[in-house]
């Protein structure tokens, strides 16, 4: 199983809006979808802190805040046709 790692905070709304684009899209293509809040790494706080929510995928693509339902689709389509490549 793949998986994609959301970078999030603790009380961020808009990680709450991210969540409820990408959990439904990472369901349908049997991904998994690990959350991870900054505030548990001092590394992860500093380089995140003000562009959360950010999805990063296996390849070390990453995509912040804002995003669409159709921009996740396609790189979650880039990245399975990569991995068969």
């Amino acid at each position: 199983m793949k998986t994609a790692v959301l970078y999030i905070g603790t009380a961020c709304h808009l990680c709450d809006f991210a969540k409820n684009i990408l959990e439904p899209i990472f369901e349908s293509k049997e991904w998994d979808l690990k959350k991870v809040n900054i505030n548990t790494s001092d590394t992860l706080r500093e380089k995140y802190r003000n562009s959360i929510p950010v999805v990063s995928f296996p390849s070390g693509k990453e995509k912040g805040w804002p995003f669409t339902e159709s921009q996740i689709r396609d790189l979650v389509k880039s990245e399975d046709e990569s991995i068969y490549n």
